[in-house]
């Protein structure tokens, strides 16, 4: 039976409840380990009790909590091993798919009971009372803490590793508030209000009986485990390696070394020896990925087949792009902070900023006509900028008015055709009456044909 009394009281004792916890220690932080409570899980004693007890039973753990199942499959002695572990989500899927209603039931209380050191178990700071290790439970010079949420538990353990904690007792449980908020427990509510509903629940169940627990058994039971230090130790990445992977994400020297931490790392290096171990992919970099954002939307806009011109709210040019300086900078000046106004007509651009409107496939010609362009210009007010798309359509203009005057031709001479053909037919108009109208009005259509998009 472990032996509070028997630790190292120069070093905090930590509580060993929590699977997730154990794992957390074990792997990460294995000089804890002796600081670390060599007991068994509740779960582990529960099936070793029920396992000697009833010899041909299997047991199910069903709880809150995911990390039992890695518990389970991670303990060798069969009489610590649950035969199924299952969470409570995990219980209402099977429920559902077997058409099994827990409303339809009758409540009835535990077989069991449970004591007070041990009924609110599942709150913070419940491990630490039902073990008897409170303030309480053995003298007024215990001190303890205690710790949920994974965040907090790890600047805890760091601190105790920097022996900056002094307290006798720490319990950690990876979940806020404790086991009540599980990953397997379904429901919105707050710690506090979890608290109260596990309290006044433990006030009317008959379960909660001080003075029968007083009865029960009190065995001397062997609580010992041995925890294990499974800290995987890697040989650090050739120095040539990492330096590869840093020029690949543009860490070209140590002045790109940014140690943002946006990629979950403390340093550039971290993050390379992390891709050299498959643990992260070079595109985790916010830097790197803005670059190349960056660009790509510079290529784009210097291959775009239209002039792309960007300029701020005082009209003064940001970005021309190879199209543009071709259509509009004739005399190729120098484009960037210069005025647009000194290049094109801006008015256009003043307007689209001053109403904050789109303006779409507006139609203008520039230079007295010699350049005509499609242009939609809209404003990004968050950037502060004024974006113009224009598409040449110069030729497209040249052809289309070529093909009008050809259009204007052709019913000219549609017109004179008619008017001949109107003298010819009131000389014979007696001979073909109707006809001469019918005559009139099909020359008349072909001739409103030909003007049609004028």
């Amino acid at each position: 039976m472990f032996n509070y009394h028997a630790h190292n009281m120069n070093k905090s004792l930590i509580t060993s409840c929590c699977p997730t916890v154990v794992n957390l220690i074990e792997k990460h932080y294995p000089e804890l380990i002796p600081q670390l409570a060599p007991v068994l899980s509740p779960m582990m004693l529960q099936v070793r009790e029920l396992k000697r007890k009833y010899k041909k039973a299997r047991v199910i753990f069903i709880g809150p909590c995911l990390s039992k199942i890695e518990e389970m499959n991670r303990v060798e002695d069969r009489l610590l091993r649950p035969d199924i572990v299952i969470n409570f989500k995990q219980l209402r899927v099977l429920f559902e798919e077997n058409g099994i209603f827990p409303e339809d039931f009758e409540e009835s209380e535990p077989d069991l009971v449970a004591g007070p050191q041990i009924a609110d178990y599942p709150l913070s700071g419940g491990a630490v009372k039902a073990a008897g290790l409170s303030a309480d439970g053995i003298d007024n010079k215990i001190t303890s803490v205690y710790i949920s949420g994974i965040d907090n538990i790890v600047e805890v353990l760091e601190d105790i590793k920097k022996e900056k904690l002094n307290t006798d007792i720490v319990e950690l449980l990876a979940c806020d508030g404790g086991c009540i908020s599980g990953p397997a427990i379904e429901n919105d509510l707050s710690i506090p209000v979890k608290e109260i509903l596990v309290n006044n629940y433990l006030q009317k169940s008959q379960s909660y009986d001080p003075e029968k627990s007083k009865t029960a058994v009190r065995e001397k039971i062997d609580l010992n485990r041995i925890h294990k230090d499974k800290k995987k130790i890697r040989e650090e990445p050739p120095e040539q390696a990492i330096r590869e992977i840093l020029v690949s994400i543009g860490k070209y020297s140590k002045e790109d070394e940014k140690n943002c931490g946006g990629c979950g790392y403390s340093t550039c290096r971290e993050k390379a020896a992390a891709v050299y171990y498959g643990f992260a992919e070079k595109k985790m970099c916010i830097p790197y990925m803005k670059s190349r954002a960056e660009s790509l939307s510079q290529i784009i806009v210097e291959s775009s087949h239209n002039a792309i011109i960007v300029v701020n709210e005082k009209m003064e040019i940001q970005e021309f792009n190879p199209v543009a300086n071709k259509l509009f900078n004739k005399n190729n000046r120098k484009i960037k902070n210069l005025k647009l106004g000194k290049i094109i007509d801006s008015s256009i651009f003043k307007k689209a900023w001053l109403n904050q409107q789109i303006i779409s496939h507006h139609k203008y010609s520039y230079f007295d006509g010699s350049t005509v362009v499609d242009q939609t210009i809209f404003p990004l007010p968050e950037h502060k900028v004024v974006i113009g798309i224009l598409t040449d359509i110069t030729e497209q203009e040249k052809q289309r008015e070529e093909v009008q005057e050809m259009k204007k031709l052709a019913v000219e001479k549609t017109n004179i055709v008619i008017n001949k053909q109107m003298q010819i037919v009131q000389e014979i108009a007696g001979l073909l009456g109707e006809t001469t109208v019918e005559t009139k009005a099909a020359l008349s259509e072909l001739s409103d044909l030909l003007q049609v998009g004028e």
